[in-house]
């Protein structure tokens, strides 16, 4: 009986210690800060999932291109734990860097494919994403990944998810790209799943989303992500990553 207490103890001090250098390796690759924008105002937030080793695959990124375009990427490798965060970072700076060679939502997961592919076990979904203050629109195309949700300016709320398949199946898989307008007073979530299945029931998770959505003060929050998160878990602990990027269009 001591000898299985003591193992126990051990796989216990074990899953702690994994869950605790995977939350802080999420909280040193995630951006520290999201860029200042012309005419957009963005935010982001991350809640680690709240059971052992649930940490470590969701990522949001958001950087300025040198010919002044925002590039955006959001996804979640499948998966938990020390393994899947060291994975997030590898597929997060591959987007980035294909982003800065060739802004093309296909191409930067096309890139990000051949990196999880690289890894043999690894999968994930994610969505790439390049706007353009010129034509005030917003370029996307998904491997999988459920959103944006975007209030429009006349506040409606529609579910833009786009078809595609997730990275590490996609074999040289295009994805439809598609284009939204972004007129001011527009506003655009992105996220990860944990989000929408606080409850194991998606289609309450998408009626909570969008509830919090359809609140014109949203957008004016002191941090609209947070807010958003918040809004959605009510009293329900996360089970999972959530990541939540927030676009607001001035």
């Amino acid at each position: 009986m001591g000898r299985r207490v003591g193992a126990a103890i051990a796989n216990t001090k074990l899953y702690e210690r994994e869950r605790r250098i995977a939350v802080e390796l999420q909280s040193a690759s995630l951006p520290q800060r999201v860029p200042d924008f012309p005419g957009v105002r963005l935010d982001a937030a991350y809640l680690p999932g709240g059971r052992e080793a649930s940490v470590g695959g969701d990522w949001y990124d958001a950087f300025v291109l040198a010919d002044r375009r925002l590039a955006i990427t959001v996804g979640d490798v499948v998966g938990h734990g020390l393994t899947a965060a060291v994975s997030m970072t590898k597929l997060r700076l591959a987007m980035q860097s294909a982003a800065r060679v060739d802004p093309d939502p296909n191409v930067m997961l096309r890139v990000a494919d051949e990196v999880i592919v690289s890894r043999a076990d690894r999968y994930a979904t994610a969505i790439a994403a390049i706007y353009d203050p010129e034509t005030q629109a917003l370029t996307y195309a998904s491997a999988g990944h459920p959103g944006p949700v975007t209030r429009t300016a006349q506040g409606a709320v529609e579910d833009s998810s786009a078809p595609g398949i997730m990275l590490g199946l996609r074999h040289g898989a295009a994805s439809e790209t598609r284009t939204i307008p972004t007129p001011p007073g527009t506003t655009m979530v992105f996220f990860t799943d944990g989000l929408i299945e606080v409850t194991r029931d998606m289609d309450e998770g998408y009626g909570r989303l969008f509830g919090a959505l359809a609140d014109p003060e949203l957008p004016h929050a002191e941090h609209p992500a947070a807010a958003l998160v918040t809004t959605v878990l009510g009293e329900d602990e996360p089970r999972d990553d959530i990541a939540v990027l927030v676009l607001s269009f001035e």
